[in-house]
């Protein structure tokens, strides 16, 4: 009977062990599993780590080339943030910030910080422009070639029609005309593409000059959106005009009948 007893035990201890063994196998599993996940987050955190500290840095790069402090910086990301981001995501931080300025002595301020930021890069295009012109001129003898026409040259942008067969507007002034520098401020502000005919200017730096006191975009200039031109004012004479009634305005085929500006800015663009 012992004997009957011990065999009716034995399938129990066994059954017993095979638990205990699956029991001790799944604890080991989870363990195994719980390292492995701590072990995963210790590298997601130091990879974190790394990109946040990437991003400090290419954060204070970018600070320092706008000439903006740490709070001025802090400002504009915060901006950036909300609907600015969407809004102005294509302009410099320091117009984000003169855009989103809260007082008007702040609002100065920046607008100050963006006229000498642009001078710096409309001084660097022009004199780039230049050098471009220097080598274009020797290696083509083409004159007045520049890396504005190369540029359209190489892009999808098809070169601006005739005035003539588009009525596009054609502006005449001259270099020291306070009126005509606010005429075609005037008419940039339109939208409108035009002309622009600087009669008896003396070098293509009257001519930027001007340019730049009206504040004529730089882009527009290279998109053909806007050109300057020099002019001789033999056209204006041989119709009838005296550079003294600069500025003047055209959209027909000749030079005949000036249009007010006042007329051009009801233009649709």
């Amino acid at each position: 009977m012992m004997t009957e007893s011990l065999q009716c035990r034995v399938p129990a201890v066994r059954r017993a062990v095979f638990v205990l063994a699956v029991g001790v196998a799944g604890l080991g599993l989870i363990i195994a599993l719980a390292h492995a996940a701590r072990a995963q987050t210790a590298t997601s955190d130091v990879e974190a780590s790394k990109i946040s500290v990437g991003r400090v840095g290419l954060d204070q790069t970018a600070r320092k080339a706008w000439g903006l402090d740490e709070t001025d910086w802090k400002r504009y990301r915060t901006l950036m943030a909300g609907p600015s981001g969407l809004w102005y995501a294509h302009l410099a931080p320091a117009m984000v910030l003169g855009i989103n300025a809260e007082s008007d002595l702040e609002r100065m301020r920046w607008a100050r910080i963006v006229w000498e930021q642009e001078q710096a890069r409309l001084d660097a295009l022009f004199a780039f422009n230049r050098a471009y012109q220097k080598i274009a001129r020797a290696d083509r003898a083409r004159p007045g070639f520049s890396i504005f026409e190369e540029q359209l040259l190489r892009s999808p942008v098809q070169p601006v029609p005739r005035a003539a067969e588009t009525g596009r507007i054609r502006a005449f002034v001259s270099p020291d005309c306070a009126d005509c520098e606010n005429a075609i401020r005037t008419l940039a502000a339109t939208g409108n593409s035009f002309d622009v005919y600087v009669v008896g200017a003396r070098d293509d730096r009257e001519i930027q000059i001007l340019a730049r006191r009206a504040n004529i975009p730089v882009e527009r200039v290279i998109r053909r959106s806007i050109t300057l031109n020099h002019d001789s004012g033999e056209r204006l004479l041989q119709a009838g005009h005296q550079v003294e009634e600069l500025p003047l305005f055209f959209t027909g085929t000749d030079l005949q009948t000036p249009v007010p500006l006042s007329a051009l800015l009801g233009r649709v663009p």
